[in-house]
């Protein structure tokens, strides 16, 4: 597992566009232990998974990361590790108390075929349930 110790690293340039919406297309920063297990449980369960980790920072001797396990599932998956002193966290995560785990995914963004609203009765404007069932019709699902 590599060490960054400077916050005018190349890869936390990367993290710091990510963040800002300049990075790379299809590429998002995940901040926090959930969303990075969120991540890898979907990349686990589908070959074609719409999200793949690609690297992952972690705080120094500050996140126990379920004693490691979560470090194991993500060296498995392809996911390259470096570690990051506090002061490079913050420079590489997008929150005022980063959490002490940062990715960078690349995401692939769904589809209209792939997107279907299962509950149109929750949806409180009438404007956006009028608008939903519109594209629900030009979609040829309307029942």
């Amino acid at each position: 597992m590599r060490r960054i110790s400077s916050r005018s690293n190349p890869l936390v340039t990367r993290f710091r566009d990510a963040a800002r919406g300049r990075g790379a297309p299809g590429v998002i920063l995940l901040d926090g232990e959930h969303l990075v297990e969120e991540a890898l449980d979907a990349q686990e369960e589908a070959l074609d998974s719409a999200v793949t980790l690609d690297t992952v920072a972690i705080v120094e001797g500050v996140v126990d990361l379920h004693a490691d396990g979560l470090v194991d599932r993500l060296t498995r998956a392809g996911a390259e590790i470096v570690r990051v002193p506090t002061a490079v966290m913050a420079a590489m995560s997008p929150v005022l108390e980063p959490s002490g785990i940062v990715a960078l995914a690349a995401a692939q963004p769904a589809t209209l075929d792939e997107v279907r609203i299962l509950d149109v009765g929750q949806v409180r404007q009438p404007q956006d349930r009028r608008r939903l069932l519109q594209l629900r019709e030009q979609d040829g699902d309307a029942r």
